[in-house]
């Protein structure tokens, strides 16, 4: 699927379809103030860390599972197996 153009950010950077959503939600928390050079700017840095972390997510999601896991573990199984191993 080819990348969307967002030509509202007044750039021509493309981003990928599943950035869209995200884009357009992070523009509302965006300052109105400033001058429209500023605001284009922080428009534009604001969609490359959505871009960014999409990417990080979706590249790495079985990694982030894994360690998720090991801090479940670690926290909730291994106490209660020393707890009951301790009362036998």
């Amino acid at each position: 699927m080819r990348p969307l153009r967002l030509s509202r950010l007044g750039t021509k950077t493309k981003f990928h379809p599943q950035m869209n959503f995200l884009i357009m939600e992070t523009d509302n928390l965006l300052p109105q103030v400033g001058d429209t050079n500023n605001r284009n700017n922080r428009e534009e840095e604001t969609a490359v860390v959505a871009m960014v972390a999409v990417f990080v997510a979706s590249r790495f999601q079985f990694v982030f599972l894994v360690i998720a896991a090991v801090i479940v573990i670690v926290l909730i199984v291994c106490p209660v197996i020393f707890v009951v191993a301790g009362d036998l």
